[in-house]
């Protein structure tokens, strides 16, 4: 059963590498220090740069802070993409995990 969504929920910044991968090192610190500062939950992959990525990128990205969050917050993902089929075979595998947040 899924957490319901309450509270502050701040988004999350995803912080890249020089070579434009993501620093995972990196955000699992500014996931630490949200979680330590008593959020109710965590929005991740909303801005930009996130949509900069490849799709796989961004599955991979989306489980990375599933796993490490899920645990101990409710978390919110952004669903769409910068094209509308890139949005709709988002959406669909979503849907075939059955799931509503992350």
């Amino acid at each position: 059963m899924e957490k319901a969504l309450h509270g502050i929920v701040p988004a999350l910044v995803t912080p890249f590498k020089a070579d434009e991968r993501i620093d995972f090192g990196a955000w699992q610190t500014i996931i630490d220090l949200m979680i330590a500062s008593g959020v109710d939950g965590l929005f991740a992959t909303g801005g930009r740069g996130i949509l900069s990525l490849e799709p796989e990128e961004r599955v991979v990205a989306l489980r990375f802070c599933r796993q490490y969050v899920a645990r101990a917050r409710t978390g919110v993902r952004q669903r769409g993409a910068v094209t509308t089929r890139e949005t709709v075979k988002l959406r669909r595998r979503r849907r075939r995990r059955g799931s509503t947040t992350w």
